[in-house]
């Protein structure tokens, strides 16, 4: 098994699926974790600027295999943000392995949230710090994640209106996501929750 430790200041957006009834949606930025520097994938989230790869990772071969594997969990979270902001078009299949328990999860997150327009509002935000990554074979890792949220979540009202909150919740936690390489990119197959507190950060502990 081949790990990396990755000690990351976050500042790239993300976004994560709904965990146990709190918000997961990420404002934040990736430092570099190789030794050349590579330019952040966004800055401050704006629903309407659209999500692109740096012309870096694009024209330049990157040689450390877990760099790959963070770039493209990072493209999965970025991903993961639109499908938050508009639940109608988003394409589970650019996100989870079809018929893996990640599609599954995520199938059910958003069904739900276009049967009761819950939508990620701007208040708030969610950071996360991917604290390793565990290569289990060539196109398959365990990326654990610590991530923080207080993204306050909306709903449509019937008949128009403001929206109501949903969930102004404030979270703490530590998930690990088994991402897979695909023909089409980095999927997750499966993630699950390791451990989980309301109102503490746990990404501070020593």
């Amino acid at each position: 098994m081949k790990t990396q430790r990755l000690v990351l200041m976050v500042v790239t957006v993300v976004v994560l699926a709904n965990c146990g009834g709190s918000s997961a949606e990420p404002i934040g930025r990736i430092d570099p974790v190789s030794d050349q520097p590579r330019p952040a994938i966004g800055s401050e989230w704006d629903s309407r600027a659209a999500t692109t790869l740096p012309r870096s990772l694009v024209d330049e071969p990157i040689v450390d295999e877990m760099v790959v594997v963070e770039w493209g969990f990072a493209e999965l979270m970025a991903r993961r943000i639109e499908c938050s902001r508009d639940p109608w078009s988003c394409d589970i299949d650019e996100l989870a392995v079809a018929e893996s328990p990640a599609h599954r999860d995520l199938d059910e997150v958003f069904q739900r949230r276009r049967r009761y327009g819950i939508t990620a509002s701007m208040k708030g935000s969610l950071v996360y710090e991917v604290e390793g990554i565990d290569e289990i074979a060539p196109d398959l890792a365990h990326v654990s994640v610590c991530i923080n949220d207080d993204v306050v979540l909306t709903m449509r009202v019937p008949g128009g209106g403001p929206p109501a909150i949903f969930d102004e919740s404030v979270s703490s936690y530590r998930m690990v996501f088994v991402t897979q390489r695909t023909t089409t990119g980095w999927r997750w197959v499966e993630f699950e929750t390791i451990n989980r507190v309301m109102g503490a950060d746990l990404c501070d502990e020593v």
